[in-house]
């Protein structure tokens, strides 16, 4: 071999790899056997970071400040005690419609619990790290538009 095709083969070694970046992927299985097709079905995943409010089960604390709520209530009772009859009335029922208001607690630190999860065919979005080797979905994304 000559010294310029040994000089162009060092060249070539240095080079920096091709980065994916952020790529799309496809959920085959969900969690906690979590697999993601990417580049068309060329590579399956089995091994990457997930955001945990992706994951079942996931909960966070919220704050819920406190609500007024008015409007109309409907109601029907029965009394045993009767004053619009007079003598010898006896016991019946009123439909009674009444504005009310209503003021609600507020929640300081309410846990919420979300139920959602990757499922099977959701697409998501994926960072990858420099050297192609670790692989971070980062959420569900939907494309929208144009086809």
């Amino acid at each position: 071999m000559d010294w310029a095709t040994t000089f162009a083969k060092e060249l070539k070694q240095r080079e920096n790899p091709a980065i994916l970046g952020a790529i799309l992927g496809i959920v085959i299985t969900p969690p906690p056997k979590l697999k993601i097709s990417i580049l068309n079905g060329s590579v399956l995943l089995t091994k990457c970071y997930v955001l945990e409010n992706l994951l079942n089960g996931f909960t966070k604390i919220a704050t819920i400040p406190e609500q007024i709520a008015t409007g109309t209530a409907n109601g029907k009772g029965t009394t045993n005690i009767v004053n619009d009859g007079g003598e010898g009335a006896s016991p019946h029922s009123h439909t009674v419609t009444t504005d009310v208001t209503i003021k609600t607690i507020a929640l300081p630190s309410a846990e919420i619990c979300f139920e959602d999860t990757l499922k099977a065919g959701d697409e998501v979005l994926l960072v990858v790290s420099p050297d192609n080797q670790t692989y971070f979905v980062i959420g569900k994304v939907k494309k929208i538009g144009d086809e």
